[in-house]
């Protein structure tokens, strides 16, 4: 088996797991049933978010361990040893925590004070500015390389799409900018609108790379994005959990990926 077909097998079975559970919890509205709907003060619904991604990373953590750990070290790919790896990692699930949970808050507080409308607004807010400044959290997550997540065409793609996902969830489904229980439906049906995204509009645009996949499904991370981390080129990649692995795009196989110090590819052949 090779690097690229190992980490295809993690990345489906990352994904599988999230669309299962989305697909469950959407379908039995499970986030309804569990957390608080009318509940005025705020601390409670704060608690609710920081559950949901909690269970979300403990869900992740395998998978980010085998294709951010494991398979380097079994393959010999770009090692980057088990602590540096734990950092990255922390940091990265960090970043997300602050953007997911943020975001959230903002919305419900803009729904409980402006109604639904003024929560779209905002929704549409938010998945804007990360289109526009992926660059600036990319950074912050060690990627080293200067990349913009889309250029013009795939903002507009990616952000029409992300934010046709709010407005489908807030009219079709159990969505409420009220409560914990409507933020967290809204995000698994987003996530499920998503990944119909990574399948549909990498067709539509003719580019099929990671980097149009990262720039659909990283601005669902204002409602948690839960398919945003799963995709073969990035699970447990956390440097390319918003821009897409870059030197796929720029022609180097996945499973002779460059150094990520001296961006040498010598000596990496590839291992059955």
């Amino acid at each position: 088996m090779t690097y690229r077909n190992a980490r295809l097998i993690v990345g489906v079975l990352n994904i599988a797991a999230a669309l299962f559970l989305c697909g469950l919890a959407f379908w039995e509205s499970i986030p309804v049933r569990l957390f608080p709907k009318n509940e005025i003060f705020f601390l409670p619904h704060f608690w609710c978010f920081v559950q949901t991604f909690v269970f979300y990373s403990v869900l992740s953590a395998p998978f980010d361990l085998l294709g951010g750990l494991v398979l380097p070290w079994w393959f010999q790919r770009d090692y980057q040893g088990g602590v540096r790896f734990l950092l990255n990692w922390i940091r990265g699930v960090f970043l997300h925590a602050m953007v997911a949970v943020g975001g959230a808050i903002l919305l419900m507080v803009v729904g409980r004070f402006a109604g639904k409308g003024g929560a779209l607004v905002a929704a549409g807010f938010l998945i804007g500015t990360l289109l526009m400044f992926g660059g600036f959290f990319s950074k912050l997550l060690g990627e080293r390389k200067e990349n913009r997540i889309a250029g013009l065409r795939n903002f507009l793609v990616s952000f029409i799409w992300n934010y046709g996902g709010v407005l489908l969830a807030s009219r079709f489904s159990e969505v409420s900018f009220y409560s914990a229980a409507g933020i967290v439906t809204l995000g698994v049906s987003v996530s499920l609108w998503s990944f119909l995204g990574v399948l549909i509009v990498p067709l539509f645009l003719g580019d099929r790379s990671s980097r149009i996949h990262q720039s659909i499904l990283f601005p669902s991370w204002i409602c948690f994005g839960f398919l945003s981390r799963c995709l073969p080129a990035v699970v447990g990649l956390p440097e390319y959990w918003i821009t897409g692995n870059v030197e796929e795009e720029e022609g180097v196989d996945v499973g002779r990926s460059p150094d990520r110090h001296t961006g040498s590819t010598e000596g990496l052949n590839e291992i059955d």
